[in-house]
């Protein structure tokens, strides 16, 4: 395979990932007013103990816990994936150039 074509591929599933963390953070907000509309019965008794106000409170901390854990996990998977980029176009193209000409 071209390395060219493989450097444009990984790019684009670098871009994807990107593209689908903007997406689940913001989707998963809206599911705290999903949850809060339609909740499991067991859960109905706690959320009418805290009303509505304080359990959106602390489902959208949830939420956002769970979204920085994400973009934790998201950034780590980054640096290695630079990192591995990164020596794949240093070693694994053919090409030299000089940086002169």
């Amino acid at each position: 395979m071209n390395s060219r074509r493989l450097a444009c591929f990984l790019l684009g599933l670098w871009m994807g990932g990107a593209l689908l963390m903007a997406w689940a953070a913001a989707v998963s907000f809206n599911s705290v007013d999903r949850v809060l509309d339609r909740p499991h019965p067991v859960a109905t008794s706690q959320f009418k103990a805290l009303g509505r106000a304080d359990a959106r409170l602390l489902l959208r901390y949830q939420v956002a816990e769970q979204n920085r854990w994400y973009f934790e996990k998201w950034e780590t998977a980054q640096i290695v994936m630079g990192a591995l980029f990164l020596f794949f176009v240093l070693f694994a193209t053919r090409k030299t150039r000089s940086c002169f000409s």
